[in-house]
């Protein structure tokens, strides 16, 4: 959010509703060196039946990690783990 690239928010939600707003599988940390590089979570698209293989993907990469590959080895991860929980398109 600091840098202003890619977010709709403007403001880091608190972790009651951030934690209630995502899915409870396809949280994954990218930790190095005992410091968090990243993350990623999943969001259902919708309440709707309609949209119950849906999810959107949130990911992060800290500043100081960007360009090591971090965001690309996540989402390779939660596109498995979506595999695996039956989402079918994320």
């Amino acid at each position: 959010m600091e840098s202003g690239n890619a977010t709709f928010e403007t403001n880091a939600p608190d972790w009651e509703y951030w934690n209630n707003d995502k899915l409870s599988f396809g949280r994954l940390v990218a930790e190095i060196e005992e410091k968090i590089a990243g993350w990623v979570a999943l969001t259902p698209y919708s309440s709707r039946q309609v949209y119950s293989g849906v999810a959107e993907v949130g990911i992060y990469v800290d500043l100081e990690f960007q360009g090591n590959g971090i965001g690309s080895t996540l989402l390779e991860t939660v596109l498995s783990v979506c595999e695996k929980e039956g989402l079918w398109t994320s």
